[in-house]
């Protein structure tokens, strides 16, 4: 499935990210110790280059989108999708970030809205993601956006990620 990602977002310069934006995305991680916390993690100074590459079991690069939305010129947030994944119908979010000076403001949850109205008119029946246990930000703003626990905790690492999903 192929997206039009300059329909992610009416509000937003949505478009592919690559090496020369890793000093934006450095900073957006920065602005976000919360995130990475859990995980028993500080945000990351560099190594971006396999957030870029990252795929799941049985996906392309044809399937992953890895973007950024800009306003004027600064990048407000980023979002990694791989579609297809783990079925033909879902979309699978692997990371949505807001820059901090942002959030708190309902920006963020009118950007998922923007963002899943796209998937279902592009034809995915689901959206699914994971958050980190004990990332209580993150619990919360998927559950305030209509995502409901799958029922699977998984360990990844030093850490635990509970698997959430939505039907769009």
């Amino acid at each position: 499935m192929t997206l039009d990602i300059t329909k992610l977002s009416p509000r937003y310069e949505v478009r592919q990210l690559g090496e020369e934006d890793f000093p934006a995305i450095l900073a957006l991680y920065q602005s976000n110790p919360q995130y990475f916390a859990p995980m028993g993690q500080e945000p990351p100074q560099g190594g971006l280059e396999e957030d870029l590459a990252a795929l799941p079991p049985g996906k392309t690069m044809e399937d992953k989108y890895f973007l950024g939305f800009f306003q004027d010129g600064a990048m407000t947030a980023l979002l990694e999708l791989v579609t297809g994944y783990p079925d033909e119908g879902t979309g699978y979010i692997g990371l949505f970030m807001v820059d901090a000076r942002h959030q708190g403001q309902g920006e963020g949850s009118r950007l998922i809205g923007e963002i899943l109205a796209h998937l279902k008119d592009a034809g995915l029946g689901y959206a699914e993601l994971c958050y980190s246990y004990g990332n209580q930000q993150s619990e919360h703003f998927w559950m305030k956006n209509g995502f409901i626990p799958t029922g699977s905790v998984r360990q990844q690492g030093e850490y635990y990620v509970i698997s959430l999903f939505k039907k769009l």
